[in-house]
């Protein structure tokens, strides 16, 4: 069957359980309701939806206007891994996968931006981290300003093997190794205290 499976590990679906946290110069900061970090992997069996439940924006940095002045990192705790299965969940921490208890945070980081032909859409230049592998791509994003805030969406796929995710044999039998990852990042404006009044 052709239907995707959120696989294990890289469905970012924001309820997050860490703080956001963006650079103070940039005036923007993680809108933990509207963002979702997604993946999913095509298995012949049942479908896996997953998500991870605490992430963070690191080290942002925008001008405001130009989406290729952005510079950042989402940090990930791949152990908020969330798929409605808690028997899977625990497998996905194992070190046949993400092996939290040697490799506690995943990380996707934006070495630069640049612009496509396409209005609104941009390449997205990003190093992913898992476990102890690195690996870059160009992920095509639709980026939009609004309200002093900015939106970003994009999807690219990625190879489970190239990170050691390699699971267990019967895993293996049923799984695609290509998953299809997603993300919808959103920044709000950071709202001043209301607490400075004058008496």
């Amino acid at each position: 069957m052709n239907t995707v499976k959120k696989l294990p590990g890289l469905l970012l679906a924001l309820t997050l359980t860490v703080p956001a946290l963006a650079e103070p110069s940039s005036g923007l900061e993680l809108d933990r309701r509207s963002s979702a970090i997604q993946f999913f992997v095509d298995a012949k069996l049942v479908d896996v939806e997953a998500s991870f439940r605490a992430f963070k924006v690191d080290g942002l940095q925008f001008d405001g206007k130009n989406p290729e002045s952005l510079k950042g990192s989402i940090v990930i705790w791949p152990a908020s891994v969330f798929t409605r299965d808690k028997k899977r969940d625990e497998h996905l921490r194992q070190d046949d996968f993400f092996w939290v208890e040697k490799y506690p945070t995943s990380t996707v980081k934006l070495l630069s931006v640049s612009k496509t032909d396409v209005s609104g859409v941009y390449d997205f230049h990003i190093e992913l981290h898992i476990r102890d592998k690195t690996k870059e791509y160009t992920v095509p994003t639709k980026v939009l300003l609004q309200d002093g805030g900015l939106s970003l969406q994009g999807a690219w796929q990625v190879d489970r093997r190239d990170f050691d995710l390699n699971g267990e044999h019967v895993a293996n039998l049923v799984m695609n190794n290509m998953v299809d990852l997603k993300y919808t990042i959103n920044l709000k404006k950071i709202q001043a205290n209301a607490e400075a009044k004058t008496e």
